[in-house]
Order: structure tokens, then C-alpha cells, then sequence
């Protein structure tokens, strides 16, 4: 297959682009090798629900190769259960869901309700910048009992900089390994401070899930600082990054579609349903990576050891043998989408996402008895689409 185009397009058009090159590779079949990568595709629902399903072959630790680059990577992502595999993520995804529960996620509505309603009513025309954007780590900072925002705000800032990812490509290797070195002390400065508030709640336990998790137990273990510490910076990123990217195209979305908006503002009912569409049809991590642990016969293909494996979330959302009329937007649909992932790595933040996106679309649409958008802009960094700026009218 030498003429096609193993090389995924950008997502700064929102995707337009990225989504034809899946949907022309997904109808040749579920898999495609790209030998200049050295990295199998993977398009199809099934075929990507079991690679997912599937860590004892497939390792979510893809960081492999000697680097200085690699060197500083492996420390930003140190402690991140997200890079985790069996036994060890087994362990302390026990430990978060002991303290991190549903119940736990629900108590937070009325607060997520009151940070919306208060970044709303100082709120520009961008939403990105009045909402979007700050009500995630505001809310991870409240879940986790860390009174320092600034200090949370300014490690996202840090992650996303470096300008475009056409800028951060064409930088050199001296000055890439200088930019992640600058992001891994923004990195390690979050990462002291937590451990000295989880020393400090040790002592004088308040509210917040940092002392849950420093109360957790685990056939008779308790984590270290450390850990929970590493917990509680890969929560942020995650949490921050979906949640702004989904929201951000839900409002996209809706100010698009007038007739969707005025639905829902008649029967807020239809929100939660609303949302998982959006999410299916427009997810904000568009692709997960794995490397495989070792030579394996997989759906008539075999895929060498340490080769990566692209799983698109964004391909197997639209798989039309899963979903009828895939790209048409109904919700309530019997599948279930990919957006959070599947298996034992599905988000552990999902339900706090969907809470956080409900509420502030409900709020969005109360506020505002019709808006369109007026332009937007779109994030610009590898894996993932949504709006980094969304004026509306």
C-alpha cells in the first residue's frame, strides 16, 4: 500500500481534515501499518476495544528508548497511574477508588454550579478564556482540598507552551530538551508543594481528597506522599485538558446548531444524553498509544514487540458498524462511544467530567437565550481537538 497516506493530518481545522483521512483508511479495514513510524493504526470499534481491553499484551508504558528528551519525559510522567500497568495500576487504582467515589463526585455539583455561575457573570465573549478554561483546574483544586489555584494554573500553562506543535517540531534538540526541562520544573514545583500539603494534612487532616487518599488503606498498605502527590498532578492535567476540550465542543457544537440549543433549553432533560453524543461524534483525545509487550498474532496481523499501536478514539466513534449513520448527531444511542477510553484504563474522572460539562452547558444555556459562534480558533497540540478560543455572538 505504498500510495496511501499512512501520516494523520492536523486537528486545526477541527478536525475536518483528520476525520476524512479516518474514514477513507477506515473503510480499507481495522488496521493499517505505518512502516516509516514503525506504528500500527488501529480504526475500527472492536478491534480497538480489544486492544484497550487488553493490557497484558498491549502496555500502556510506551515510553521506551534512551534520550535526553526521553530522560526528562519519563520524569514529567512519573507517578501518572495513566502510564501504569497491572499489578502496580491494579494497586493504586484501589486506592482511588476508595476515596475518589461517585458519591464523592456528586457532592460537588453545587460548588461546580456556583464556580460556573461566578466565571459567567464576569465572562468576555470567548468562552475559552471565561470559562472553559479556568473552571476545570478550579474544580480539581476544590475535589482535591489544594488552596493554592495559581499554583495549578501555572503547571497547565507550563504543559501547553512552547508555542505550535509546528514550532515545537521544528525546534532543535538542544532547545526541545530545554523546554521540557522547563516544563519538569514547573512540573516538580507542583509536585514539592503537593507532598508538603499531604505532610501538612497528615498532621491536620482537612477536607478534600488529598486526606482521603492519605487515609486510604489497601490490605494493610497506605500510599506515600509521593504517590498521592503524583495522583493528584496527573488528575489535573487529565481532568483540566478533557473537560475543557469537551466543553469547549459542546458549545462549539450547539452555537452551530440552533435548533439542538433551543431543544435543550426547552427540556434541559436532554443534556446528559446530548453530551455523550458530542462526545462520540467530537471527541477531545482523538487517539491512545500502547506498545506491544511482545510479538503478537493480532486480528491477522502480526505486530512485533515494542511496536507502537495508535488506537483512534475518533475513528472507532464513527465506526459504521456500530453506529448507524454515524456522523448524524442522535442522541441516546445503545453503543457506547470511546471517548473515556475502555478496560481497566477507562478515565477514573469521567464521572466528574460529565458532571462539570453538564452543569456549565445548563448554566451556558440559561445565561444566554441564543448564541452563535462567532469565530474560533482551534488548540493546537498533537492528540487532541477542541477550541483554545470560541467567541460567540
Amino acid at each position: 500500500m505504498a500510495d496511501v497516506d499512512t501520516k494523520p493530518p492536523s486537528g486545526l481545522d477541527g478536525g475536518v481534515e483528520l476525520r476524512r483521512w479516518l474514514d477513507a483508511h477506515r473503510s480499507r479495514g481495522a488496521m493499517l501499518f505505518a512502516e516509516e513510524f514503525g506504528m500500527w493504526h488501529v480504526f475500527r470499534h472492536a478491534e480497538a476495544k480489544k486492544v484497550l481491553s487488553d493490557p497484558a499484551t498491549f502496555s500502556n508504558d510506551t515510553l521506551i528508548g534512551d534520550s535526553p528528551e526521553m530522560d526528562v519525559i519519563r520524569g514529567l510522567l512519573q507517578y501518572d497511574i495513566g502510564m501504569m500497568d497491572p499489578p502496580k495500576h491494579r494497586t493504586m487504582r484501589s486506592f482511588v477508588n476508595q476515596a475518589f467515589t461517585p458519591r464523592v463526585t456528586a457532592q460537588l455539583e453545587p460548588q461546580i454550579a456556583a464556580i460556573t455561575s461566578r466565571l459567567l457573570s464576569s465572562t468576555g465573549p470567548d468562552l475559552v478564556a471565561g470559562l472553559t478554561d479556568p473552571l476545570p483546574v478550579t474544580v480539581i483544586a476544590s475535589l482535591l482540598g489544594v488552596p493554592d489555584q495559581d499554583m495549578l494554573h501555572s503547571l497547565v500553562d507550563a504543559l501547553f507552551s512552547g508555542g505550535t506543535t509546528e514550532e515545537r517540531m521544528s525546534l532543535s534538540p538542544s532547545e526541545q530538551v530545554a523546554l521540557l526541562t522547563y516544563v519538569k520544573g514547573k512540573v516538580d514545583e507542583t509536585h514539592s508543594y503537593l507532598v508538603s500539603l499531604c505532610r501538612s494534612r497528615r498532621k491536620s487532616p482537612a477536607p478534600g481528597l488529598l486526606n482521603s487518599l492519605i487515609e486510604s488503606e489497601v490490605d494493610g498498605v497506605r500510599l506515600s506522599d509521593d504517590e498521592i502527590a503524583g495522583f493528584a498532578r496527573a488528575l489535573l492535567v487529565a481532568g483540566h485538558v478533557t473537560t475543557k476540550l469537551l466543553l469547549g465542543n459542546c458549545l462549539l457544537y450547539l452555537g452551530s446548531h440552533p435548533s439542538i440549543q433551543a431543544d435543550l433549553r426547552a427540556d434541559p432533560s436532554g443534556i446528559p444524553a446530548a453530551v455523550e453524543e458530542i462526545f462520540r461524534l467530537r471527541p477531545p483525545l482523538v487517539r491512545v498509544q500502547r506498545l506491544a509487550r511482545s510479538d503478537v498474532s493480532f486480528e491477522g496481523v502480526t505486530i512485533s514487540k515494542d511496536q507502537s499501536v495508535s488506537v483512534w478514539i475518533a475513528a472507532a466513534n464513527r465506526d459504521p458498524l456500530v453506529f448507524s449513520a454515524p456522523d448524524e448527531y442522535r442522541p441516546g444511542r445503545s453503543a457506547g462511544h470511546l471517548g473515556f477510553g475502555h478496560g481497566i484504563h477507562f478515565c477514573v474522572g469521567a464521572p466528574l467530567t460529565r458532571l462539570e460539562t453538564r452543569v456549565a452547558l445548563r448554566a451556558v444555556l440559561e445565561r444566554f437565550p441564543s448564541y452563535t459562534v462567532d469565530s474560533v480558533e482551534f488548540h493546537d497540540y498533537s492528540e487532541l481537538i477542541g477550541p483554545g478560543r470560541l467567541v460567540i455572538a
